[in-house]
């Protein structure tokens, strides 16, 4: 499914329509976008176009370029002349000059928004516009002079921007009360610049020096990013504090090379991710993932993207020598907001989207039904003459209806009725078609989905003690009738500086979310005849709508299961850090999860199946356990030329689970209370179900530099596991690592 950004288009006849096409356009970016401030970020910077085209129509080049790149444009047709045959010849350009050559001599100007780009007509726009905007046009250099190209150009608070061409110049219709344009590029520092009365403006952006000494995390620690030996990305809040999602994962899609986001429209937004591919046919691919600094087992959906201040990466082998066998798959290294400062910071947001489908792919309307079982029959009964499945009102020329109805050897004086025989249609929808009734499934399941999340924040410290107290609120209603998902999320982080060489900590969450959706059977929607009924001549949901027991009625679980699955964690990191002599750091935490679920349903006589039992009653209830004791020593020197950093890890962990199940069936008295009152069944089922691990680890690692331009790593796991087994309770995961600063050799210099 996709998201439907515009449907009917208004007139472009009037002022008025004009005026309100243009509103239409930027209230659905922004709404869709969530009020996304427009940054055009690295890839639409660095993107490159090849095209060699000719005589062929806007349309199509527009197609080539999305087919070549992540943009994709949205335009109005009856404004922009798609069809015009055009020749286009570029080679490894920007998208910009693409599209400058493309509508070069037109009326057709463009806005980029993040990957849209949106296409508009100048002189589509309202006079009383154009009277109140100006063109601002200028340059864009470094320190040195040189030309940038590809710097976002943007009026501050707005969508309007442009990207610079490759020799650094640029020209934007900004709006007359426009006072400040923001200029930013990656590696360079943003830079704002007051316009007020200008029409010409040159910049010179800064280098960003702060990259190449950017600090990442490694595991059990942090490190400056140019003196990492492995593959490390980082990917800070600022890149997606303006994007709505419901779980950070959906933050990382198309953010990292090598990172799979596949991301579901369901209202949870359940994401699965995977770093460099799969690494197991059978097993759990999913990265592991460490939460300020300890492993979380937890569900990603629990941590609140809005708490994120950074996230690592780490999608090399040698992981697995920092975490252990987990890792297999890569390490996604969470750091969540910390209090700062001595005051208070309060932070309210609130986003609000909307959800659609374009309904591309739709069932058969009641004519492409009747189309699609006479092709279907035709080609299983092929000695059948070519015009047996025809409609007798719409015959083949040639073909005359006393021919026609002499295809069968008894003759049916009513020849709609033999057609729909010959159709094999069921009765109720043999009535159906000579009553004129069809029902539209899909438009009976569809609804136009709403998106919110409501979030307040706390930030700042008294003296020695800082903390960071969040709550969060999300509520999606998804575009299917039924799937709806809530969850309440809330964070305390706080650290103390207890004396010069002791600071203690925590850092907890809590969620609590509600899946107690049952939604309508789309894949039941797509096998429904249209002259079918939801409701048979009583006013009783139907079993079968076309009398059809393989095709059930799609809403017949929305309608009649009754379901409560509810779920809530906490997960909280205590910690204590010691400063000790000679380079040396200590810090222990202890670490604790628990998990609580109640999935309880009743499928009632009401529907197919819980006919058969006369109800079906089932309550699950399960809980979780798991702890966890991190002790990590640290030295960190410098001699001369010789950096050294060392790291010594030692693991315990411990988890428990327990879940009872308890069923019953034939609720003959009364099936009031379904699972409230299990006992109420005659053939009650008791089932349990309690585990137990435990493991442990050591872990040491040595990050050795020389001269700031020589790297060597080396690191050693080893991981107990109970389940293991009693032959070989231990894995060992060694790793080195070499690397070479060549840029501050001399001779690469020259």
């Amino acid at each position: 499914m996709k998201l439907k950004l515009f449907t009917n288009r208004p007139s472009q006849g009037s002022w008025a329509g004009k005026t309100f096409l243009i509103m239409r356009m930027t209230f659905y970016i922004l709404l869709l976008s969530v009020s996304q401030i427009f940054a055009v970020e690295s890839y639409s910077q660095n993107a490159k176009i090849n095209l060699n085209v000719s005589n062929q129509s806007v349309k199509e080049v527009l197609a080539e370029i999305q087919n070549q790149s992540e943009f994709f444009f949205m335009f109005n047709s009856k404004i922009v002349d798609v069809d015009r045959k055009v020749d286009l010849k570029a080679e490894n350009e920007l998208i910009n000059q693409v599209l400058n050559k493309l509508f070069s001599g037109t009326d057709v100007a463009y806005t980029l928004v993040d990957r849209q780009i949106v296409l508009f007509s100048t002189s589509s726009l309202p006079e009383q516009q154009q009277q109140t905007s100006k063109k601002v046009s200028g340059k864009v250099t470094d320190q040195t002079g040189a030309s940038i190209p590809g710097v976002s150009v943007v009026v501050k608070g707005t969508t309007i921007g442009t990207i610079t061409n490759t020799d650094g110049t640029f020209s934007l219709q900004i709006p007359n009360e426009t006072k400040t344009l923001i200029f930013s590029f990656v590696g360079m520092r943003m830079k704002e610049i007051d316009v007020t009365g200008k029409n010409t403006v040159n910049v010179a952006l800064e280098e960003e020096t702060v990259g190449i000494e950017e600090v990442v995390a490694i595991g059990y620690g942090t490190m400056k990013k140019k003196d990492v030996t492995g593959s490390v990305t980082q990917v800070k809040a600022d890149q997606f504090e303006t994007q709505q999602a419901g779980n950070l994962l959906q933050y990382l899609t198309g953010t990292v090379a090598g990172v799979s986001v596949n991301n579901s429209t369901s209202a949870s937004g359940s994401s699965s991710i995977e770093v460099r591919g799969p690494t197991s046919l059978n097993a759990n691919n999913s990265p592991l993932i460490v939460l300020d600094g300890v492993i979380f087992n937890g569900n990603i959906t629990d941590i609140n993207p809005n708490d994120i201040e950074s996230m690592d990466i780490l999608k090399d082998a040698s992981s697995a020598a920092v975490f252990g066998a987990r890792s297999a798959s890569g390490v996604v290294i969470i750091n969540t907001k910390k209090g700062k400062g001595d005051k208070v910071t309060i932070n309210l947001s609130s986003q609000l989207g909307i959800t659609g489908t374009t309904n591309d792919i739709l069932p058969n309307s009641p004519d492409e039904y009747l189309g699609y079982r006479q092709d279907f029959l035709r080609r299983t009964n092929p000695a059948l003459p070519a015009a047996y499945y025809d409609n007798p009102n719409s015959l083949p020329a040639g073909i005359t209806l006393d021919v026609w109805q002499k295809y069968d050897a008894t003759v049916n004086p009513n020849a709609k009725d033999a057609w729909m025989n010959r159709l094999k249609l069921r009765e109720i929808e043999k009535k159906n078609i000579l009553a004129g009734k069809s029902y539209d499934w899909y438009d009976a399941a569809m609804r136009t989905g709403v998106r919110q999340n409501y979030d307040v924040s706390l930030n700042g410290g008294t003296g020695v003690l800082k903390y960071y107290l969040s709550s969060g609120y999300t509520n999606n209603k998804n575009y299917l009738i039924g799937d709806d998902y809530q969850i309440i999320r809330t964070r305390l982080n706080t650290d103390a500086t207890v004396t010069d060489y002791l600071k203690i900590g925590m850092n907890a969450q809590f969620s609590s979310k509600d899946e107690s959706n049952v939604t309508v059977n789309l894949n039941s929607i797509m096998d429904q005849s249209p002259y079918g009924q939801m409701y048979d001549d009583n006013g009783v949901l139907k079993w079968y709508p076309h009398d059809d027991t393989v095709i059930p009625n799609p809403f017949l679980n929305y309608y009649n299961y009754n379901k409560y699955n509810k779920t809530q964690n906490l997960f909280a990191n205590f910690y204590a850090e010691l400063t000790l002599p000679f380079g040396f750091s200590f810090k222990s935490s202890f670490i604790n999860r628990y998990d609580w679920n109640k999935n309880y349903y009743y499928d009632p006589s009401t529907t197919p199946n819980g006919n058969k039992t006369m109800g079906f009653a089932q309550r699950i209830n399960s809980s979780l356990y798991e702890w966890q004791i991190d002790n990590v020593l640290t030295w960190k020197k410098k001699f001369g030329v010789h950096d050294f950093n060392a790291t010594f890890l030692y693991n315990a962990e411990k988890k428990q689970t327990w879940s009872d199940q308890g069923e019953n069936i034939n609720f003959i008295t009364s099936e009031a209370l379904g699972f409230h009152q299990l006992n109420a069944g005659s053939s009650p089922t008791i089932l349990n179900n309690d585990t137990y691990s435990t493991g442990n680890a050591i872990m040491g690692r040595l990050n050795y530099t020389l001269m700031s331009k020589y790297y060597l790593t080396l690191t050693f796991r080893r991981d107990g596991y109970s389940a293991f087994g009693q032959e070989n309770p231990n894995a060992n995961f060694p790793s080195a690592a070499l690397a070479w600063n060549i840029k501050d050799e001399r001779f690469f210099k020259v």
